[in-house]
């Protein structure tokens, strides 16, 4: 490249700093965006938990309204599942241009940039968010003020109402395993008809604290790697490691308790479970599951069987569990 031609560029603009910053002038605008109000309710910190969701397309219009109990955890924790739940939505019907409106400060600030991610239980979820909307054409995010959210406000608590999830629902008596709900008192969850092949679903939050890891052991694993600090050091895992059964209890809370919400409950026909790494105290685990095949029940039109793989990851993405496990799944009585 000649001089003359390098004196003609212009000097490159220096980065901002900030992942999503907001536009810099209304010309900076996305043109033709749809929009995402999200909001999380947790009722405790940590407590019964849950996200709601409300797009719409660029003309203003509702498209759809998301709600979905997740289980126990915290506020900000249920705020960023709201917020990855607008972006799968966009990514599932082809949504290039995406404009979200948050009323926690926190979150659009650790998107934008400006905060930190302290949190262990944030920072896979800020990650993945992160990864998502990097894939889009264009997205922002922007706090707006609570009176201004109340639609996805109403989504989110309508979910944790719906679900049971404010107190415990107990059942005037069992239900066994070979029969459907019935059709008078419906279950809560999914029915066999609103499942799909590659269908994907994301659990909540678990952390895996060190003292029910070693009463975890003492009950049910009692080796000395599972329960001793020292012992744990000096084995195969060079650290005290949970037990894989623990990590496999855990993982059935996490499916159970929002993960994979299924109508009549999570009846297991057997599965294959390995462990990668080990589980280590202070990990927050996770649970993404995936359909791998649909097979209607030749004997019993009313049901089928559902093939589930279950990766469950650490607080850095790394998989610790992959279980994947046939379950029977009832259909919605038409």
């Amino acid at each position: 490249m000649s001089p003359a031609s390098k004196s003609n560029m212009k000097p490159a603009p220096k980065p901002s700093g900030r992942l999503f910053a907001e536009p810099e002038s209304p010309s900076n605008k996305l043109d033709g965006a749809f929009t995402a109000n999200i909001d999380g309710a947790a009722r405790g910190n940590p407590g019964p938990a849950s996200y709601g969701v409300v797009i719409r397309r660029p003309d203003g219009k509702r498209v759809e309204s998301l709600g979905k109990y997740i289980g126990r955890t915290t506020n900000n924790v249920a705020e960023y599942y709201a917020l990855i739940a607008a972006l799968d939505y966009a990514a599932a019907n082809g949504i290039k241009r995406l404009r979200v409106y948050s009323d926690s400060q926190l979150i659009v600030n650790q998107i934008k940039g400006l905060y930190k991610v302290k949190h262990p239980d944030l920072r896979p979820l800020h990650e993945r968010a992160k990864k998502q909307a990097a894939g889009l054409e264009a997205f922002t995010i922007q706090y707006v003020p609570r009176e201004q959210n109340r639609d996805a406000d109403a989504a989110a608590n309508a979910a944790l109402d719906n679900t049971g999830g404010s107190k415990p629902v107990v059942a005037s008596k069992p239900v066994a395993a070979s029969e459907p709900p019935k059709a008078d008192t419906p279950a809560k969850g999914l029915y066999l008809q609103a499942l799909h092949v590659g269908q994907r679903f994301m659990s909540g939050v678990y952390r895996m604290d060190e003292d029910r890891m070693k009463k975890f052991a003492a009950e049910f694993d009692p080796q000395p790697f599972h329960l001793d600090d020292e012992a744990g050091r000096r084995s195969v895992f060079r650290g005290l490691a949970a037990s894989g059964w623990h990590t496999a209890a855990a993982t059935m809370r996490l499916l159970v308790t929002g993960g994979f919400p299924l109508a009549g409950g999570m009846v297991g026909l057997g599965a294959n479970i390995v462990w990668a790494r080990p589980t280590r105290p202070g990990d927050t685990l996770q649970v993404e599951s995936e359909i791998v095949e649909i097979r209607p029940s030749r004997s019993k039109p009313n049901q089928g069987i559902v093939t589930v793989r279950c990766i469950t990851l650490n607080q850095n993405g790394e998989e610790v569990q992959a279980l994947t496990t046939k379950m029977i799944v009832f259909k919605r009585a038409e």
